[in-house]
């Protein structure tokens, strides 16, 4: 425990070292937010994502934990192009060292962009980026409160206008080749995270960056703060019956709505519902639904912001296995399939 703590100290004095001067590269398997995961969920490490509050109230057991993750965005109409299987891929893989109050994790990824065609070329270029993070989470459970926070560093470098030929040169361009250094390319936020829970009840109130620094400069005004506010309800059934035994069916569902825009007229909106088939103590299914809205008016559907959300994941002995596809609902020809496998001892 005490090395553990001097890590944590020097990672915090690395991270603010590193982060002098800022601009945020976005990338993400983007697994944080989905029909099965959400601010006011608890009980897996996985939920930390979602709000760091949740590091204590993890039932994970285990202090180290390797996960690997990939995600697309499809457009359909490009599938049928040369190489149209790789249009926007994000690929992780995630180490984190954790106890009860305590995570630190280093995430390192690749992601294509920009994809487009030169003259006389039949195979696509990319913008292929590097990146590497750090993010340290601190956390307390008090009884029915848990608070929490999490520092988050990192950089990337890039590979411009690089031309893909098929799988294997896309692997050699994202682990195999060498990089350029990207100017203020680093990154660094701070952000809070509270979860209240009682009976089978949870809120989750989170501010994604409460403190960040970009291009050098420091950014801390109600516009970014309210930017990266949410809040999240949640409803579910016991995990055990009124006897002691394991439930097999545990049905819950949630709400969210945050993170909202400069003018603060639209945010994100999800409503997720989904149910945990518990066959073991150390062997759930986890099924979930949703629908979602990136620009969302207060009680005003608009399908053309939307997309429907499906997620299955597997929970047995050390394995974490989890997949998810969406689509969108204005034209239903973007399709966003994830698929993460963890594993923690």
């Amino acid at each position: 425990m005490k090395n553990f703590r001097r890590f944590a100290f020097a990672l915090i004095i690395s991270l603010l070292t590193f982060s002098l001067f800022a601009s945020n590269v976005s990338y993400s398997t983007n697994y944080q937010l989905s029909s099965i995961s959400n601010p006011a969920y608890y009980g897996t490490f996985n939920d930390i994502y979602a709000n760091p509050a949740a590091l204590p109230l993890s039932e994970d057991d285990g202090n180290v934990r390797t996960a690997l993750s990939l995600s697309e965005i499809y457009d359909i109409d490009v599938l049928a192009e040369p190489i149209g299987y790789i249009q926007n891929q994000v690929s992780n893989v995630d180490i984190s060292i954790y106890n009860k109050n305590v995570s630190m994790t280093i995430k390192i990824g690749s992601s294509f962009s920009d994809r487009s065609f030169r003259e006389n070329s039949q195979y696509p270029f990319f913008d292929i980026y590097s990146h590497m993070d750090l993010e340290l989470a601190l956390a307390y459970a008090f009884p029915y409160v848990s608070i929490g926070g999490v520092l988050r560093g990192g950089n990337s470098m890039v590979r411009m206008d690089k031309e893909v030929t098929d799988l294997g040169n896309a692997i050699a361009n994202s682990y195999l080749s060498p990089f350029e250094r990207m100017s203020n390319s680093e990154r660094f936020s701070i952000g809070l995270g509270a979860l209240g829970y009682f009976d089978n009840y949870s809120l989750g109130v989170v501010f994604d960056d409460l403190f960040i620094i970009t291009a050098g400069e420091v950014k801390t005004d109600f516009s970014s703060i309210f930017k990266g506010m949410s809040i999240s309800f949640a409803a579910y059934s016991d995990k055990y019956t009124p006897n002691g035994d394991l439930r097999l069916f545990r049905p819950r569902a949630s709400i969210f709505y945050g993170n909202f825009n400069s003018d603060t007229s639209t945010g994100k909106f999800m409503i997720n519902g989904g149910v945990d088939v518990q066959l073991l103590s150390d062997f759930t299914i986890v099924i979930g639904v949703g629908y979602h809205e990136h620009a969302h008016k207060a009680f005003k559907y608009n399908k053309n912001e939307g997309e429907l959300c499906f997620n299955l994941r597997g929970i047995f002995d050390d394995w974490d296995i989890s997949t998810g596809i969406s689509v969108d609902t204005e034209t239903f020809k973007t399709i966003k399939p994830i698929i993460s496998v963890a594993y923690h001892k």
